[in-house]
């Protein structure tokens, strides 16, 4: 009964494999990891407290391939990331949905494994809610702590390996980028050789308050 157990599992994995392909036509991806936040906001908020700490990341994704030609796919898709960072009963939550485009390139003629990338602009919900701080200068944040909500138009961009389990069933592994609240910034000098004070020592014009670097597994569905 044993051998017969092991040769059936052998046998049907070996006739996923040769039959294994990924979505050609639509795919519905969900997925997560791990965040890492880059956020320069305002005093007083989750990251000016505990610093840029990683948290956890959720991701959900629709396709639509309008063109599939040899190797090259393009497509539409809708986005949606939800990153979460807590420390001591703080909370901060991130929610961005956003319009994609795809590209993705296969790697053999059977398209079992390939590499993609999209490019997607939206809405980007920030909120965060904070216990009282106690060496805040403000009463009110000493006394009541706060409940912090601000919507950003951002931008996402994704890159990553995709490879099939089976026929219209794969896996990835992808890095998203997702950031907000740009801004440009007219204190950046290139050589300050006046030791002006207020000069931005990284010397960017274009900066962010709001980056989030996520590295995440998924599973993706569809024919």
């Amino acid at each position: 009964m044993k051998k017969t157990v092991i040769l059936a599992t052998l046998l049907l994995t070996g006739c996923m494999a040769a039959w294994a392909q990924l979505p050609e036509k639509f795919a519905i991806i969900a997925g997560g990891g791990v965040s890492f936040p880059y956020v320069k906001q305002y005093e007083y908020d989750f990251y000016s407290k505990y610093g840029d700490r990683p948290g956890y990341n959720l991701l959900a994704e629709g396709r639509y391939y309008f063109s599939n030609d040899d190797q090259l796919a393009l497509g539409v898709g809708v986005g949606f990331d939800f990153m979460s960072h807590t420390r001591h009963g703080d909370k901060q939550n991130v929610y961005f949905g956003r319009p994609e485009f795809v590209i993705r390139l296969a790697l053999d003629d059977d398209e079992t494994d390939a590499l993609f990338f999209n490019l997607g602009a939206g809405l980007m919900h920030y909120e965060e809610k904070m216990s009282p701080i106690a060496d805040a200068e403000n009463k009110f944040e000493k006394q009541y702590g706060h409940v912090f909500h601000r919507n950003y138009f951002g931008f996402g961009i994704g890159l990553g390996y995709e490879f099939a389990l089976t026929k219209g069933v794969g896996a990835m592994v992808r890095f998203d980028y997702d950031c907000a609240g740009i801004f440009w910034n007219d204190r950046a000098r290139l050589i300050d050789i006046y030791g002006n004070p207020y000069d931005d020592s990284q010397h960017k014009w274009l900066k962010s308050r709001l980056q989030f670097f996520n590295l995440s597994l998924a599973l993706e569905f569809g024919m």
